[in-house]
Formats: C-alpha cells, sequence, structure tokens
C-alpha cells in the first residue's frame, strides 16, 4: 500500500504518541520533502521536531518529480507536494485534513483519510481507545467541527 502523508496527520499523531499506528496501518508512509521541512520548523511542536530529526525506517522523504496540477498550486507548500506526490505515486491514501486541501484531492481523484480517519481505523482494528485518544488530540491545536467529532465518535465500533 502505498501513502503520502501531508504535515497535519503526522503532527497531531506525533503530539498525541500515536504515530507508531502509521506504520500498522500503511506499513510505509512518503513524505514529501517539504511536509519533512515543516516538521522541522523551529515553530512546531518540540515532540515533532525531535520525532522528525530521528525519522523511523517506515518513513521515506521524497520530492515529486512532477509538475504540480494547476487545482493544487493555490494550496500551501506541503499540501501541494503531498497531493503531486500522491498522484505520482498513486497513492491508495493521502492523509491529509485541511479542508481546502481535501477538496482539491478529492477533485483529483484520491482517496483520503485524516488524522480522525487514522485513529477510527487504528481504533477499529483494536489497537487504541479512539474516545481516549480524542480526549488527547482536544489538547492540542486540532482543530474539528462538533459536527466531524460525532461523525468520528459514531463510527468507532
Amino acid at each position: 500500500m502505498i501513502v503520502v502523508a501531508d504535515t497535519s496527520p503526522i503532527n497531531y499523531l506525533v503530539q498525541i504518541r500515536q504515530e507508531e499506528i502509521l506504520e500498522r496501518l500503511f506499513e510505509q508512509v512518503y513524505l514529501p520533502s517539504v511536509v519533512y521541512g515543516e516538521l522541522q520548523d523551529p515553530l512546531a511542536p518540540e515532540r515533532v521536531r525531535l520525532w522528525s530529526g530521528h525519522l523511523p525506517a517506515w518513513i521515506a522523504v521524497v520530492s515529486p518529480t512532477i509538475v504540480p496540477p494547476d487545482a493544487a498550486l493555490s494550496l500551501d507548500p506541503g499540501e501541494t507536494e503531498a497531493i503531486t506526490l500522491a498522484l505520482e505515486l498513486r497513492s491508495n491514501f493521502l492523509p491529509i485534513d485541511e479542508l481546502k486541501g481535501r477538496a482539491v484531492a478529492l477533485l483529483l481523484g484520491l482517496k483520503l483519510n485524516g488524522t480522525l480517519g487514522v485513529l477510527r481505523d487504528a481504533h477499529n482494528h483494536g489497537w487504541l481507545n479512539g474516545r481516549a485518544v480524542s480526549a488527547e488530540l482536544r489538547q492540542t491545536k486540532f482543530r474539528c467541527s462538533e459536527h466531524m467529532e460525532q461523525i468520528y465518535l459514531a463510527s468507532l465500533k
């Protein structure tokens, strides 16, 4: 399975100490070089910067070699590279949270999953307590609508 990740899901999973579920779900995750740079940004949370400084073997940092689609050029550089690399590698999933990025990715035919989707899938495999990690996630800067949180909680088996 090929998975290319945007910054946000990696950032929040690392903050709540659940990044290893990405390996369990997907085995290999590709990070665009711009996303990797965002994780190492001095303004990123310290835990995220430290983690990204010693990436696990199941993470590969790759730069896309194709020209970004016009629809992605209006996004931030990390989202643009994530979508472009996902298209280039024919990714099975693109974990991405930002609404504008999700809309563009869907328009381009990519299959999406975000932070909540990754947590839901891990919960439904029995690897974590989705309700408990949801409470931890609320302690970060992660934001979603109350409606989206209710959908997430209802999806936990």
